[in-house]
């Protein structure tokens, strides 16, 4: 009998989901990534993949797609021996949902930001008890054991690194919809290019040099250190890292230029985005009733 083959992932690409906006059999390929608060999850993902609107002019995608359902692939495993464990990922279909009374009107099932709304592209999905329900019925099936989880994002860590203009940071996602082994993600490359502290347009983005393709929208935007001397921000001093250190920076939602021609700088929300929707959880808005949008 052949020795068992050890693969290390790394646990945030492991978080990083396949997602899909879809109208009927067309699909829009995007990137989303699974947080956990407590034990609350929420999947997080860039607005104009969930509205199919141009976050700065509100105007239809030029595709036109205003989806109605989305599909993540939740990653799951099952713990098989010591050091050893099933991984697979789960397909499942999120669908809007009407208001209660009756209203005209169709609520959206993500938050948006509680006061820059819609011109924040960034969009929050609470999945409620999906997480312990599925969990249950893969239990039943005997794919899950009762320590089973679902990879993501634990929100409650606490960012520790210093980010400066000229940092590394990598954007993780799906470009172009590249099929890669199972459903793993790819680690992209870039340098801050503007000063994260200073908000561009009165907004809480920055740019950063990276060459992303389509697809990516949604996809986290993660700081690593290296094994060594690394900035914490509550060190009066550099911490000694005796290992790659890790963190959610922000949100990629797309880019400046389109092509090998032009500036290819992308967009990325700050991690404190998402606390501010945390925080004020605000029901945004979907394409599917026009009149919503003036």
């Amino acid at each position: 009998m052949s020795d068992p083959i050890t693969i290390t992932i790394n646990g945030y690409s492991l978080a990083t989901v396949r997602f899909s906006a879809n109208r009927g059999t067309i699909k829009r390929p995007a990137t989303a990534f699974l947080l956990r608060r407590d034990n609350h999850y929420f999947l997080v993902t860039a607005l104009h993949v969930l509205t199919g609107r141009q976050w700065q002019t509100k105007a239809l995608s030029d595709n036109g797609l205003i989806p109605d359902t989305f599909t993540p692939h939740i990653p799951f495993y099952k713990h098989i021996g010591p050091r050893e464990h099933e991984l697979f990922w789960i397909r499942h279909e999120l669908t809007l949902m009407t208001d209660k009374e009756g209203i005209d009107e169709t609520v959206a099932p993500w938050w948006v930001h509680p006061r820059f709304r819609e011109d924040i592209d960034v969009g929050i999905v609470p999945l409620s008890d999906f997480p312990q329900k599925i969990h249950n019925q893969l239990i039943s099936l005997g794919r899950a054991e009762s320590n089973s989880e679902i990879y993501s994002f634990n929100w409650n860590l606490k960012p520790k690194l210093t980010t400066a203009v000229g940092d590394d940071v990598f954007v993780v996602g799906f470009p172009e919809n590249i099929r890669v082994t199972g459903e793993m993600p790819v680690w992209k490359r870039g340098s801050v290019a503007t000063e994260p502290d200073i908000p561009i347009n009165e907004l809480p983005y920055l740019l950063v040099d990276t060459g992303t393709r389509s697809g990516m929208s949604g996809a986290p935007v993660l700081r690593r250190a290296p094994p060594g001397i690394a900035p914490f921000e509550d060190a009066t001093n550099f911490v000694l890292l005796n290992q790659p250190h890790v963190e959610l920076f922000g949100i990629y939602s797309g880019r400046y230029g389109a092509d090998d021609l032009t500036s290819q700088l992308g967009i990325v929300w700050k991690r404190d985005v998402i606390s501010d929707i945390l925080a004020t959880p605000t029901l945004g808005k979907s394409s599917l009733c026009t009149r919503l949008w003036g």
